[in-house]
């Protein structure tokens, strides 16, 4: 959903770099996925550029969680394994290196990012993946999403399962350009977002 969201792979053909933000790291699944599309790609032929894939967790899944994503999803085997050999989350900055790219974890509070981002890259896509705000409202705090907003390369993306008035409106504030779209399983919609194309970076 996050990369079919976010117009994937086809928004990083020609970019030498490719930057992905994450707001809730959970399990690991979306980077699984993604390390996935990565492979699927490469065996084609087709070309994928550097990748950083940046994400924050408050409370990060025992490993057990991640392991068991191999087994539901068997086609996520061999990322899963990999993130697996190098999974120890502690409190801060995490940071793991890929094949095909970098993986930056920050344990910690979302909100903290804004006054941290020279640690950052901006975002060419992001994953927002927070629980519905009213489970999870940090993640959807006005200030944060105008953050994210301001944190993003010209043209940036988003999606997000979450299609609440909150998340949409503060996404509209943010500056992008929201779409409401069909949902995955038993999500009826999501939210795709597309930021304006006239950014310093």
């Amino acid at each position: 959903m996050y990369l079919a969201g976010n117009n994937l792979p086809a928004a990083w053909r020609s970019c030498p770099h490719f930057t992905v933000s994450e707001l809730g790291f959970g399990t690991g699944l979306n980077l699984l996925a993604l390390a996935a599309l990565i492979e699927t790609e490469r065996s084609l032929g087709n070309q994928v550029p550097a990748l950083l894939y940046q994400s924050v967790e408050w409370d990060p899944r025992p490993l057990a969680d991640l392991e068991a994503l191999a087994l539901r999803w068997p086609e996520l085997g061999h990322p899963a394994r990999a993130l697996a050999a190098v999974y120890e989350p502690k409190p801060g900055w995490n940071r793991w290196t890929w094949p095909w790219g970098s993986v930056v974890l920050y344990m910690g509070d979302a909100r903290d990012l804004p006054a941290m981002e020279r640690s950052l890259e901006p975002a060419d896509a992001w994953f927002l993946d927070g629980f519905a705000p009213d489970r999870n409202p940090e993640l959807w705090e006005p200030a944060l999403l105008g953050w994210v907003g301001r944190f993003t390369r010209s043209g940036g993306t988003a999606a997000t399962y979450s299609a609440a008035g909150v998340v949409k409106r503060g996404l509209r504030e943010a500056g992008f350009t929201v779409v409401r779209a069909p949902g995955w399983g038993a999500k009826r919609h999501m939210v795709k977002a597309t930021l304006a194309s006239d950014r310093n970076f």
